[in-house]
């Protein structure tokens, strides 16, 4: 009962030293402290320390608030629920920062921590990054979640709050959710001293929500699950003293992989005007967040290149095409007019998950060494480029020609030959008779790998013969023509 919460807190004030550290954001209409352990407004169970969550400098809305996450195999959460005395589950490992500042936002705080205080942990790392601008009436909250050493399925990440608006009025609360706006909210009972309303928006989408005055301890971290993976409520009708709990998902954690969730604290005097904060932070959300490229790497395999990269976040992404341009001399930037483009390969449009791609460069005809970057293009036509990398494509070690692919074939097919050393080639195509039909190339030519392709669209189906003629080596093999 909230009574035991207010003894508890007096209890516990003369003596309690604060080892947490916490900072404060006020954008002017809101504020509200971020803690280094996952708590947000207040520190533990008793309410106490902090500044809470206030909005329009009217009393603290908040009792206690912070980050919970569970699994769908374990069906229970780890984090922070201070009003279920559930606290030390998480456990600093970063110091918070800040503040910081970008384009964006004038406050920017990090933070990380990990589960390892909870009787059950799931083993895994926290980094929160919490951001506010001077005007807004907005706090986002960005949960990035790491360091699993095993697969984690059906992952959802969340937050509990336990709001007391109105101070002593808060058994006289209400609240409710709104689906088609990943949101949540509780607000103060008519003619109460706070009638203003208070909500959390799931940003990367809403899996579930409940606002209840259940206040049952009995397998809170089960029901917490449940809470934040599906919807659970019906209409509310009836003034008390509620918490809510919101959840995003379900994400796939994979080894060495990472998983995002974000969230919006907002405020506002009426339900129409916290509805249309929500839609602002998930417009400015949207905006803002760009394509992480956390990695790219290429390495040469077998006479090609091999093009990895991963992104973190996507949003509006349409995909990326690859570019690559040959080294010229040490010191000189490749020029624009020395790209080329190589393909394509198709973003995800919006994920907050990892997502893994690859590109094979099997095109390459020269050794040498090669720069590769990545045309990232949104869904709108706007672009951006990434770092540039590079690789040395080596000579082959013989001379070869390569059985011609596909073989049989209607009516092109590509003719690979490999020179080791350079050399004048000659590769010609003759019919069953003898009768030359074309030369594919007659030239000299640099070590490398070379492909050409033979056009047999004004022929008739049957077997040809190419023919590869080198300085010292002369090969011959066969193909079909199949129509």
């Amino acid at each position: 009962m909230k009574y035991l919460k207010v003894l508890l807190m007096f209890l516990l004030l003369g003596s309690y030293v604060y080892s947490q550290n916490y900072l404060t954001h006020n954008t002017g209409t809101i504020k509200a402290s971020v803690f280094d352990d996952g708590n947000i407004g207040h520190i533990n169970d008793t309410g106490s320390g902090g500044d809470g969550i206030v909005y329009n400098n009217l009393s603290d809305a908040i009792f206690s608030a912070g980050f919970i996450f569970g699994s769908a195999g374990r069906g229970e959460v780890n984090g922070k629920m201070g009003s279920f005395r559930i606290n030390s589950d998480l456990v600093n490992t970063v110091p918070i920062s800040g503040f910081n500042s970008d384009s964006e936002f004038n406050q920017i705080a990090t933070t990380g921590f990990d589960d390892s205080g909870a009787p059950n942990p799931y083993g895994v790392n926290i980094k929160l990054t919490s951001s506010s601008a001077n005007g807004d009436t907005i706090l986002f909250l960005k949960y990035e979640v790491s360091g699993s050493d095993s697969v984690i399925n059906n992952l959802y990440l969340g937050m509990f709050a336990d709001w007391d608006i109105g101070g002593s009025d808060y058994s006289s609360n209400l609240g409710g959710y709104d689906p088609t706006r990943n949101l949540a909210y509780e607000y103060g009972s008519p003619g109460k001293s706070d009638e203003n309303y208070y909500g959390i928006v799931a940003l990367d989408g809403m899996s579930g929500a409940k606002v209840t005055t259940d206040n049952s301890t009995s397998n809170i971290r089960s029901l917490a699950y449940n809470r934040i993976s599906s919807f659970q409520n019906g209409s509310i009708t009836t003034p008390g003293d509620y918490r809510m709990w919101i959840g995003s998902g379900p994400f796939t954690l994979n080894i060495g992989g990472k998983v995002i969730a974000n969230f919006a604290i907002i405020a506002a005097k009426n339900l129409a005007g916290l509805q249309h904060c929500a839609d602002v932070a998930i417009s400015k959300y949207n905006s803002s967040l760009p394509v992480e490229l956390t990695s790219f790497a290429a390495k040469f395999v077998q006479n090609k290149v091999e093009l990895k990269w991963h992104t973190a976040t996507e949003v509006n992404n349409y995909g990326f095409e690859i570019e690559r341009t040959l080294y010229k001399k040490a010191g000189t930037p490749p020029a624009a007019s020395d790209w080329e483009k190589i393909g394509f390969v198709n973003g995800h449009g919006n994920s907050n998950s990892i997502k893994e791609y690859h590109f094979t460069d099997a095109t390459i005809e020269k050794s040498g060494k090669y720069f590769y970057r990545l045309k990232q293009i949104d869904i709108n036509g706007s672009f951006e480029y990434s770092s540039t990398i590079e690789v040395t494509v080596k000579a082959p070690d013989s001379f070869q020609l390569v059985q011609n692919y596909p073989n049989p074939f209607n009516p092109t097919t590509v003719i690979t030959f490999k020179l080791a050393n350079p050399s004048f080639v000659k590769l010609d195509i003759y019919d069953p008779l003898g009768n030359l039909i074309t030369t594919l190339e007659n030239s000299q030519l640099v070590a490398g790998v070379y492909h050409k392709t033979f056009d047999g669209s004004n022929l008739s189906s049957g077997t040809y013969f190419y023919v590869l003629r080198t300085n010292t080596k002369t090969i011959v093999r066969k193909m079909i023509l199949m129509k």
